[in-house]
């Protein structure tokens, strides 16, 4: 496993997506250095919690390339409904989002 920082990717992911770091070319880093996208659902909190439009597209492309992270975009989709925050909505359905998959809510607020 590659290291980052002194730490590995996967150490860091947390940090990455959970903190909000919105830009592309680091959150790409962390994934071409074996980030772990799945444990935890990194991306259904960054995109459940505060999502940054910056990042739209490096989702999109994940999806595209790991159809099982539609969980987590359907997770995202329904914090982003729960907001009412049409702007997001919109865009989740665009890259892939499936409002009528049933998932497992996130616990927003024990993190």
């Amino acid at each position: 496993m590659h290291r980052l920082f002194g730490k590995s990717a996967n150490e860091l992911n947390c940090y990455a997506l959970r903190l909000r770091i919105n830009h592309p070319g680091i959150v790409r880093l962390f994934i071409e250095h074996g980030a772990d996208l799945k444990t935890g659902s990194p991306l259904a909190w960054a995109f459940g919690k505060k999502p940054r439009r910056s990042l739209v597209g490096i989702l999109k492309d994940l999806m595209k390339k790991d159809p099982t992270l539609l969980v987590q975009a359907t997770q995202a989709l329904n914090e982003r409904i729960r907001a009412q925050d049409e702007k997001w909505i919109s865009l989740l359905l665009w890259i892939g989002a499936d409002p009528r998959l049933s998932v497992d809510d996130l616990k927003m607020d024990d993190r």
